[in-house]
C-alpha cells in the first residue's frame, strides 16, 4: 500500500512541475537576444508570433523580395529552437511596402500596414483566406478604420475582434483602438491613460489578451534614445491605463519598438535599429 502511495505522490509532483509557469510575471525582462537565424544586413522588423511560438511573421527589405518591405514567415519545431529559413508569404506582397504583419489565431486573417505609393498615406490593411494551406488574397484597406493620414502598427487580438494601431489623425502619432461590432470594426477611439497622449510620437501598441497591459514605444523626454519601450497597466478594461514605466533594461540610444507579447506575458519581441544595418529582431524573457 505504501508503494502505491509513493507512486501517487510522484505523479502529483510531476503534474505540479508540468503546470508551473515558465516565468515570474512580476519579474523584469532579461538581457535581449537577437534572432540570429532571421536577422540579415537588411531591415528585419515587427515580429508577430503564433500563440505556441512556432511560427513567426515579420517584414523585411532583404534581397529576393517583391518590393521595398515584404512580409515573410518562418517556423520551428519547438519554442526553444531557432527559426528556420524565412519565406515570402504568398498572395499579398507587391512592389509597394507591406509591413507589420499580424495574424489571428485561426490563421485566416492577416493584418498589416501598407503604402500604395511613396507619397500616399499609410493604411491598415487586411488579407484573408479560407484555409490554412491556401494563399492569402491581396491586402485591402479596412474602410471603417481608415483615415486620411498615416495609420500604421496594427496589433490584433488573437480572436480578431479588437484592433489597436497608431495614427496621426489628431496631429501627432497616438494609439487607437477599434472593436468588431456585428462583423465590422467600429470607429477608432484614442486609447486613454495617464500621460499616454503627448505631443511627440506614441506608437507600436502591443496588448496582452486581457487588454490590461499595454506596451508601446515613445520619444517622450527622459528616455534612453530616439524611441523607447514603455509599459502601463490598468485594473479593468473600463479604466484608462496608469502611469507609463520605461523598460530601461531593454531601451538603448537607438529606436526600440515592441511588437509581440506572449499570452503568458513571459516573452516580449521587439525591433531595434542597429548602426550600419537597419532594424533587427530581438526578444527578451522574464526571469523566474
Amino acid at each position: 500500500m505504501s508503494a502505491c502511495g509513493e507512486v501517487k505522490d510522484n505523479l502529483n509532483l510531476d503534474a505540479s512541475v508540468t503546470s508551473r509557469a515558465r516565468c515570474n510575471p512580476a519579474a523584469s525582462f532579461g538581457v535581449p537576444t537577437p534572432l540570429s537565424s532571421l536577422n540579415t544586413p537588411s531591415d528585419d522588423e515587427r515580429a508577430d508570433l503564433s500563440s505556441d511560438e512556432l511560427a513567426i511573421y515579420f517584414s523585411s527589405t532583404r534581397p529576393g523580395g517583391v518590393g521595398g518591405f515584404d512580409i515573410y514567415k518562418a517556423t520551428r519545431a519547438s519554442s526553444t529552437e531557432p527559426f528556420g529559413t524565412a519565406t515570402l508569404v504568398t498572395g499579398m506582397n507587391t512592389t509597394a511596402d507591406e509591413r507589420g504583419p499580424r495574424m489571428t489565431a485561426d490563421g485566416l486573417s492577416l493584418f498589416a500596414y501598407s503604402r500604395p505609393t511613396s507619397t500616399s498615406p499609410q493604411h491598415i490593411t487586411l488579407a484573408t483566406r479560407t484555409g490554412n494551406t491556401l494563399p492569402f488574397g491581396g491586402l485591402q484597406v479596412i474602410a471603417q478604420v481608415d483615415g486620411t493620414t498615416d495609420d500604421v502598427d496594427p496589433y490584433i487580438l488573437q480572436n480578431g475582434n479588437v484592433l489597436y494601431f497608431t495614427s496621426n489623425r489628431a496631429g501627432n502619432y497616438g494609439l487607437y483602438r477599434s472593436s468588431k461590432i456585428a462583423g465590422a470594426f467600429s470607429t477608432p477611439t484614442q486609447v486613454s491613460g495617464v500621460n499616454l497622449d503627448l505631443p511627440g510620437i506614441e506608437n507600436s501598441p502591443v496588448v496582452t489578451p486581457d487588454e490590461l497591459t499595454l506596451y508601446w514605444s515613445s520619444d517622450r523626454p527622459g528616455g534612453s534614445g530616439g524611441l523607447d519601450i514603455y509599459v502601463a497597466t490598468r485594473p479593468t478594461t473600463a479604466d484608462g491605463f496608469g502611469a507609463p514605466v520605461a523598460l530601461t533594461n531593454l531601451n538603448t540610444a537607438s529606436l526600440d519598438t515592441p511588437t509581440w507579447i506572449s499570452p503568458d506575458g513571459c516573452v516580449l519581441y521587439f525591433s531595434r535599429a542597429e548602426a550600419n544595418v537597419g532594424f533587427q529582431l530581438y526578444f527578451a524573457m522574464r526571469g523566474p
